[in-house]
């Protein structure tokens, strides 16, 4: 499995923000970008079902390298910050997308 650290890490990070109150159910996203790669949160799972094998990996451009072929909805758009930032800016590693409740 690709990016097995960086997965666990999502996941990690996807608990914290729901126990920290940032976010609720399904909504936002976290990313971490290795290389061409950036491994990302899927689209619709709740995050306290999420398992390592559940995160995708995508290249730069959109397309799909391993896990499901579901990423979060929010990197076919164009103009999220998000996406944006991790395909201009290769000394950023990480991003986080939240919606708070």
């Amino acid at each position: 499995m690709l990016m097995q650290k960086q997965r666990e890490l999502i996941i990690e990070y996807c608990l914290r923000m729901l126990k920290d109150g940032l976010t609720v159910g399904t909504s936002g996203n976290v990313s971490v970008r290795v290389g061409e790669n950036i491994a990302i949160t899927p689209s619709g799972v709740d995050y306290e079902a999420l398992l390592p094998e559940n995160i995708c990996v995508i290249t730069l451009d959109g397309k799909h390298v391993d896990g499901p072929d579901k990423p979060s909805t929010e990197v076919a758009m164009e103009d999220v910050p998000l996406v944006v930032e991790l395909q201009q800016r290769p000394d950023d590693h990480q991003a986080t997308f939240t919606v708070s409740s």
